[in-house]
């Protein structure tokens, strides 16, 4: 495997930050093949570069795993002070008796908490979007992983931020299940906040995205609010369900793993065709090329298919999106120099790079 191929999205940013290179296109996560090298099987840990730091990310893989067949995975986002081995250990036996990967990152520090303010000047306590990016382009190498069937969850912070970064990728995963996720407020479920995050609960992307929340009766403080972002998301028309156990704000109840089947069973019966679940054309005639040109950007189209252009920071903040056909030029005179993740989704295909903003 060469360099350039096993570069991957935590390795680019790391390159990005330690260089002065003027431009690089990194093809992403839209259909990438699944590596045919993985050794370990079981239980076992790996690591990840992103931003400047090595990240733990606790794995489990089948034990009758074969790099041939592909293979659902779930994505899990531990909580606040909470290790990446608990949240592995609630999904192991679920993943062992369905046939799936587990990948867990580590927070920075206590948690996965990436919009959440910090304080009244509106900075962040942590940055973690990319972190999201990059273990999954990271498993995507190390497994054979079926693009298809990746399901983005997360236990209190963890399944708040799931939420959150599902929303707004509705296009990598086939559904979020949010365990007890510690919404804030009724101010948080409405994105209303006295401190606005800079990008709130996606709502309108609802309906391109199965979810299901697994809540405690019993969990005092967060279980109104979990109920009132279950109430928010059915009014956006897209599949979701809530379902509720005798427990309080934990993983360790005797039906977990018989809520969390109910969740991926409820996400498979209600399959929603993004571009997680279509071929990619990255390459062909029917993707838009795209040039720089003086203080922008243009994307030009051989078809009259609709396209989406997103532009994202480094800190995961969206600085651009909008739909397009055939043309169109895009300003960039207005973002500040540096490097951006540049995004173009189709309903049969996606193409992401980073690319050095002038």
């Amino acid at each position: 495997m060469s360099q350039a191929y096993s570069l991957n999205l935590g390795q680019a940013f790391l390159l990005l930050q330690n260089t002065q290179m003027k431009q690089i296109f990194l093809l992403l996560l839209c259909a990438l093949p699944g590596s045919l090298w993985a050794q370990q099987k079981g239980n076992f840990d790996k690591a990840i570069e992103f931003m400047g730091s090595t990240r733990l990310v606790s794995v489990y893989v089948p034990e009758d795993y074969d790099p041939q067949k592909q293979y659902p995975m779930y994505m899990g986002l531990h909580g606040f002070n909470q290790s990446t081995y608990a949240i592995r250990a609630a999904l192991q036996p679920i993943a062992e008796a369905r046939g799936a990967i587990v990948v867990c990152p580590s927070g920075n520090g206590d948690r996965h908490d990436d919009e959440f303010p910090a304080n009244e000047n509106g900075f962040t306590i942590t940055q973690e979007i990319g972190l999201v990016h990059t273990t999954l382009d990271s498993a995507q190498h190390w497994f054979s992983v079926d693009p298809a069937a990746v399901i983005l969850t997360g236990f209190s912070y963890g399944g708040r931020e799931a939420l959150y970064f599902g929303l707004h990728n509705y296009f990598k995963f086939q559904g979020i299940i949010g365990l007890s996720p510690a919404i804030q407020s009724i101010g948080d479920v409405n994105n209303n906040l006295a401190i606005p995050r800079p990008n709130p609960f996606a709502y309108t992307q609802q309906s391109k995205i199965p979810i299901c929340l697994c809540a405690g009766d019993q969990d005092d403080y967060f279980i109104d609010f979990i109920k009132a972002m279950h109430t928010k998301l059915a009014e956006n028309e897209g599949p979701d369900t809530l379902i509720l156990n005798p427990a309080g704000h934990t993983l360790s109840y005797p039906e977990f793993n018989a809520d969390f089947n109910a969740c991926v069973d409820f996400i498979d019966r209600n399959k929603v065709a993004t571009s997680t679940s279509l071929p990619t054309k990255v390459g062909t005639e029917y993707q838009p090329r795209i040039r720089m040109v003086r203080k922008g950007l243009r994307l030009e189209s051989k078809t009259a298919e609709r396209f989406e252009l997103r532009i994202t920071n480094l800190n995961g903040q969206m600085v651009y999106n909008n739909s397009f056909t055939e043309v169109v030029e895009v300003s960039t005179a207005s973002l500040p120099e540096g490097n951006y993740i540049i995004q173009v989704l189709s309903n049969t295909s996606c193409e992401s790079f980073i690319l050095y903003l002038p």
